[in-house]
């Protein structure tokens, strides 16, 4: 009687393995990606992380000239507050949705330790439109690294305010 007491134990225990094995493994295949997509963003609102796209290498970056200008004004208003810290990076990240709004603007890396430097950057970039983004049904991962540099013996004219060189972590956009 006890061995097959013990035998009908080892069963329930084979039963629920294999029970528990099974239900795992159809929670991760399908259900855990429903799950995603009804919690989270819907499929409209996910993000095409392709980061060497043409979109990217043109229109992004021609963005971010065209207002480089005011980036430079949150530098420039930096360097009123700390005018030893000479020199520095900005590594920013956002996404763009499908008709070209900024959106969760972010602050990966920062050598200037100054929260009203970086907020000034994020409400920057918020404010920037880009062309429609080419897949209609998704947002657009762009990240960019600002690099900054006080320039000493400035004369009058304003081109030669401190510049600002943009050049992206990793691969170029």
């Amino acid at each position: 009687m006890e061995k097959l007491n013990h035998l009908v134990r080892k069963r329930e225990i084979a039963v629920f393995l294999v029970t528990t094995f099974s239900l795992s493994l159809v929670y991760f295949l399908f259900l855990r990606e429903m799950r995603q997509t009804e919690s989270g963003k819907s499929k409209s609102e996910s993000v095409d992380k392709q980061i060497l796209s043409d979109y990217n290498k043109r229109e992004v970056n021609n963005t971010i000239k065209k207002h480089s200008r005011k980036i430079q004004h949150c530098y420039n208003e930096f360097l009123d507050t700390k005018p030893k810290i000479t020199e520095g990076k900005i590594h920013v990240d956002w996404q763009i949705q499908p008709e070209g709004f900024v959106e969760t603007p972010e602050i990966i890396t920062s050598n200037f330790q100054s929260a009203d430097f970086e907020n000034c950057i994020k409400r920057e970039i918020s404010s920037w439109k880009f062309p429609p983004t080419p897949n209609r049904d998704r947002n657009t991962y762009a990240e960019f690294t600002f690099v900054f540099r006080k320039q000493e013996n400035l004369s009058s004219k304003p081109d030669n305010a401190p510049q600002l060189r943009g050049t992206p972590i990793g691969n170029p956009l």
